[in-house]
């Protein structure tokens, strides 16, 4: 999956993994050419309340903390697929995105006080899971993240400024 392909990545961080540990491994695959990441926040997700705080990066078009939340918040207003409730919604869908990604990324987001979003591009599959291993129980969800949604994302972005 390699290539140019925008993909929003989700790290989620149980509580025996500190943020600095993930970003660590982050930025090595990042030097060792695995993947670029083009902007990133800190999602908190406590008590019913999402929080989100963007990680500064020295080159990237940030999105901001409001297009962040409107595009995390949808994926935790549906319930768990383990669940039997309904979804009162109907949808979790962000037009563009797989509604399957979409409850995915919302399930690792409800399992961890903390996660890493990131958007990406060049991503090595084989690479991550190798970076990611001696962070124990974490996975890396990632989807592709269609140029309109990107474009959208950072649109907010500059309607706000």
């Amino acid at each position: 999956m390699a290539g140019s392909e925008h993909h929003l990545a989700v790290l989620p961080l149980p509580g025996s993994v500190d943020v600095s540990q993930a970003l660590a491994a982050i930025d090595g695959l990042r030097r060792a050419g695995a993947l670029t990441v083009l902007c990133a926040s800190l999602v908190e997700w406590q008590d019913g309340t999402l929080e989100v705080a963007p990680l500064p990066l020295e080159h990237a078009d940030q999105i901001d903390v409001t297009a962040w939340r409107q595009l995390l918040a949808g994926t935790l207003q549906a319930p768990p697929p383990s669940s039997d409730a309904p979804d009162p919604t109907g949808s979790v869908a962000e037009p563009g995105l797989s509604e399957s990604f979409l409850l995915e990324v919302g399930e690792a987001l409800r399992t961890a006080p903390k996660a890493l979003a990131f958007v990406v591009t060049g991503v090595d599959p084989g690479a991550t899971v190798a970076a990611l291993r001696h962070l124990p129980q974490t996975k890396l969800v990632y989807g592709a993240l269609p140029p309109q949604v990107l474009r959208r994302l950072l649109a907010h972005n500059r309607r706000i400024k």
